[in-house]
């Protein structure tokens, strides 16, 4: 899956975007101080939210968050119950505070780092988040 794109520069990893273990895991095998990190997972809210708490603090100063198809919001079955992803992150940009039930209190407070956040609309939505 998306091996094609790997090169000595770009590696393409697979991981259940759920379970903070796997990420974690994925980190300790990979290393960290990452410059960019591409979400482009199973799309469900749950799956975004959890990989940010996880994933953003391995970016380097001034490194690239990106989610993309963030326009699955409007399909029932990526959303369930969970807080639209776009919803948490303008919320963000009107207050500062990210908040997820899929993000800890001590998760939500690292990603006070996030510096600034473009959301994008083409065919799909896509978010950057900018790290300070």
């Amino acid at each position: 899956m998306f091996k094609d794109v790997d090169n000595d520069r770009i590696k393409t990893f697979v991981c259940n975007q759920e379970s903070k273990e796997q990420l974690a895991t994925l980190i300790r095998q990979t290393g960290s101080n990452f410059h960019i990190i591409i979400d482009d997972g199973c799309h469900t809210m749950k799956q975004h939210q959890i990989s940010i708490s996880v994933l953003f603090k391995h970016l380097k100063t001034g490194g690239v968050y990106g989610i993309l198809n963030l326009h699955t919001y409007e399909i029932p079955h990526y959303v369930g119950a969970d807080l639209k992803t776009t919803k948490m992150l303008r919320n963000f940009q009107v207050d500062g505070k990210i908040r997820s039930c899929h993000i800890k209190i001590e998760e939500s407070i690292y990603l006070k780092k996030i510096q600034k956040v473009f959301r994008f609309l083409r065919k799909s939505e896509i978010a950057v988040i900018c790290k300070k």
